[in-house]
C-alpha cells in the first residue's frame, strides 16, 4: 500500500536531505572534484542538523556552493520531480502496472 500524505511526510521530516546526492553529482559535473563536492554537501548537511534550516537553505548559504550552482540549478537539484523523472520507465521495466500499484 501507498500512503502518499505519509511519503510527503517523510520527506518534509527530512528538510531536503533526501537531494543531497543529487547536488553532490550536480557539483561534480561542474567541475569540483569529488572530495571537494563531498565536502561542501556534507557541510551543508551538517546545517540542516546543526541550525534547523532546509537543505535548499544551506546550500544557498554555502559560499563553495554558489560559486558553482546558481539558485536555479540548485532548486533543479533538490527537485522531487527530478527524482522521480524515471519512475514510470523502472515500474514498466520490472513489470508493475500502475493499477497493480493502486490497489
Amino acid at each position: 500500500m501507498v500512503y502518499p500524505e505519509n511519503m510527503q511526510a517523510n520527506l518534509e521530516r527530512m528538510r531536503g536531505l533526501v537531494f543531497s546526492q543529487n547536488l553532490l553529482l550536480d557539483l561534480i559535473r561542474k567541475g569540483r572534484t569529488r572530495g571537494e563536492a563531498y565536502r561542501a554537501v556534507q557541510a551543508a548537511g551538517a546545517r540542516v542538523w546543526d541550525d534547523g534550516v532546509s537543505f535548499r537553505e544551506a546550500a544557498l548559504a554555502d559560499p563553495s556552493i554558489r560559486e558553482v550552482l546558481s539558485e536555479k540549478e540548485i532548486d533543479a537539484a533538490i527537485s522531487l520531480e527530478r527524482s522521480l523523472r524515471n519512475v514510470d520507465r523502472v515500474f514498466e521495466r520490472i513489470g508493475i502496472e500502475e493499477a497493480a500499484l493502486a490497489r
